[in-house]
């Protein structure tokens, strides 16, 4: 934090990427964030073949499940992801789609993280 603080703020480069496929159509990696050659944070994307996996967004609206809880309810699940997209209350924080249903709200300025689906072949593949 007190790196990012700095004036003039840091440059980051990324680091080197290299996919590994545990599973057919499930690529993991590491990206290192570089600051003046040092690595300052780590970036774990996944990339998923939406033909061949089921995305499903789960939510305890109680904020009694954390990482672990979630593994041990969902011990199928290839990957969880814990992410800040609904309330204390369980109402949706960001726009989502469930079940062929938009919920939260109608504008939303995205500073953070992201969850897109696309084909693994188009342009965006390549992070």
């Amino acid at each position: 934090m007190r790196l990012a603080l700095r004036d003039p703020q840091p440059v980051a480069q990324p680091g080197p990427l290299a996919w590994q496929q545990p599973r057919k159509g499930f690529e993991v990696a590491e990206l290192p964030v570089m600051v003046n050659g040092s690595e300052t944070d780590r970036i774990l994307p996944n990339r998923i073949d939406p033909a061949l996996y089921r995305f499903v967004a789960r939510n305890a609206p109680d904020g009694d499940r954390g990482i672990d809880e979630w593994e041990r309810v969902l011990p199928e699940a290839l990957l969880i992801v814990n992410g800040s997209y609904y309330d204390l209350k369980g109402r949706p924080d960001t726009p989502i789609i469930s079940n062929g249903i938009a919920m939260g709200p109608a504008t939303y300025d995205a500073e953070a993280g992201a969850f897109l689906s696309q084909a693994m072949d188009s342009p965006i593949s390549g992070i």
